[in-house]
């Protein structure tokens, strides 16, 4: 849709947000557990009940994965004997530390592998797999939103002309601006006065202009 607005002095292509697959992939995985011994040792480990701490992100991953724990029951009747969690990894192409695979050509149980791995709990692994089931969901753009583009690559949330209608969402431009690191996959915000935030390093690139200075919208 965005492709056919006659809008600015030339078209947006959307393969600037669809055309790169390996920049914006991420892989989900959700664990269901009939045991509730990783559970237990995740709460000892990091301290927090579930659904009391934050994202937990392994550093050192090199599928850069994360996980959270949500307070049970997280599913409508969800047994009380039975537990879940949920992670993801960015890298997804990456050979694991544990299974020595990519993350996208790993299957469920690989995926658990490399978790338990990560957590350095190999002593529960047996048991975890045998009460464990994972359902894996690769995801192509979740990140597309946030690709190295320029000015013009994303239309705007009232197009020129437009008088009784908006396009709200994350595949329209707002009026808040970003910098792009030339090196990494990852947007950072600009400040309108300098470009670049101190925060994004002198390696980093705006790859939109930073003096807008207008109202901006929530993206």
């Amino acid at each position: 849709m965005g492709d056919a607005l006659p809008q600015g002095p030339r078209p947006r292509p959307a393969a600037v947000f669809n055309g790169n697959v390996a920049e914006a992939a991420w892989e989900s995985f959700t664990l269901t557990m009939r045991s509730p011994v990783l559970l237990k040792r995740i709460e000892a480990f990091s301290r927090n009940a579930p659904g009391t701490g934050a994202l937990m992100t392994f550093k050192d991953s090199p599928w850069l994965m994360s996980i959270v724990v949500p307070r049970p029951p997280h599913f409508d009747g969800q047994p009380e004997d039975v537990f879940t969690l949920w992670g993801y990894g960015l890298f997804i192409d990456t050979p694991g530390e544990h299974t020595g695979k990519a993350m996208a050509e790993s299957t469920g149980r690989e995926v658990l592998d490399e978790l338990v791995g990560q957590l350095g709990f190999g002593d529960i692994a047996d048991e975890v797999r045998a009460t464990t089931t994972v359902t894996t969901v690769t995801m192509p753009y979740i990140t597309s939103q946030f690709a190295r583009r320029d000015v013009s690559d994303r239309p705007l949330v009232i197009p020129h002309g437009a008088r009784n209608f908006v396009f709200p969402g994350q595949s329209w431009r707002s009026l808040r601006t970003w910098c792009s690191p030339s090196s990494t996959r990852y947007a950072a915000p600009c400040t309108p006065s300098t470009g670049c935030s101190a925060s994004t390093g002198p390696s980093r690139r705006c790859t939109t202009p930073c003096s807008i200075r207008r109202r901006r919208s929530r993206p």
